[in-house]
């Protein structure tokens, strides 16, 4: 997975706001952080509260950490609900499902049974389809119908994000293959390359 990639595309989708508020009746906080959920206690010490409830404003930097807590938490869920495929999920189509996670939790990305099954069958158009029938993609605008065609066309174009991060990845590994220069050459043609 491309961690910065998928840090932006939550940046984005969640916005954040660093002080309580309530988003459909439910408290949150950050990147879109539910408070209603019990949280750890190393979270709750690292923001030095005694509980969800004592969490009034955060900082930049504190968002920025909860951000990856719950990242890495959605990782590992996905890794576990799709374990028959999850290694052969190319990493855009992984980031689409963390993303999914981190926004419904992993109840709500279970219930969508037949986007799971269609998974399952390596069918991406169909599981495509089933991501935008929900009531979760009925309430947040671009976010799905984004989500749905990276996932499908296994495209970051359709994430429709500030740079392509897959087109560094490519550059870096031209150069790489550029085995007749030298270690400085190379990082100048790198530095020529990504500038243009």
């Amino acid at each position: 997975m491309n961690r910065d990639r998928l840090r932006e595309t939550l940046a984005r989708d969640e916005g954040c706001i660093l002080t309580r508020h309530e988003v459909q009746g439910i408290d949150h906080i950050g990147y879109g952080i539910n408070l209603e959920q019990e949280l750890p206690d190393e979270l709750l010490e690292y923001l030095g509260v005694e509980d969800e409830d004592s969490i009034k404003e955060i900082t930049q930097e504190q968002a920025n950490y909860l951000l990856d807590y719950f990242v890495v938490e959605a990782e590992s869920d996905c890794g576990g609900l799709y374990a028959d495929v999850w290694n052969s999920l190319s990493a855009l189509r992984k980031e689409v499902l963390v993303s999914l996670r981190f926004n419904l939790g992993l109840a709500g990305l279970r219930r969508f049974r037949k986007m799971n099954t269609a998974i399952a069958e390596g069918d991406w158009e169909e599981a495509g389809r089933q991501m935008l029938d929900s009531k979760a993609a009925r309430q947040t605008g671009e976010r799905y119908p984004r989500l749905s065609n990276a996932f499908i066309n296994d495209d970051e174009t359709c994430l429709k994000l500030t740079r392509n991060y897959d087109s560094c990845q490519l550059e870096i590994e031209a150069v790489r293959g550029l085995s007749e220069y030298s270690n400085e050459e190379l990082l100048a043609e790198l530095r020529r390359r990504l500038a243009g």
